[in-house]
């Protein structure tokens, strides 16, 4: 599905970006006599501010958000390993089992962990 997704991305980019090209030599080209170069370097320049703006969206957003969820395990993860043993309820080897769960599951099981565990001492 990423494939898909990312091969629909690249082809609407390099369809606004050739077609503005396309578009901006053949108004240079269609009266020889008069040649506005103006609109051509404006449909060029407008292709280019579409180009990055899309590439922006599709690339840099979602690598923002995987290091926010990054960001969030690894914040996660050293909470669990600050906490005392007892903060974690009564039973052995709960801590054991929580940083198993953090280091199999990332980003859910921080998700989870926050609000089982963290939240706990949040409020208390």
């Amino acid at each position: 599905m990423k494939n898909y997704l990312k091969n629909i991305a690249l082809f609407i980019l390099c369809f606004s970006f050739f077609s503005n090209l396309a578009l901006a030599v053949s108004t240079t080209i269609s009266d020889p006599t008069v040649v506005d170069d103006s609109l051509a370097a404006g449909a060029l320049g407008l292709s280019m501010v579409i180009s990055v703006l899309f590439s922006i969206l599709c690339y840099c957003i979602p690598i923002l958000i995987g290091l926010g969820f990054f960001a969030i395990w690894v914040w996660m993860l050293v909470d669990l390993l600050k906490r005392d043993e007892k903060d974690f309820g009564p039973g052995t080897n709960n801590k054991v089992i929580w940083l198993l769960v953090l280091l199999f599951t990332n980003w859910i099981g921080a998700a989870v962990y926050y609000f089982m565990i963290y939240n706990k001492k949040i409020s208390k």
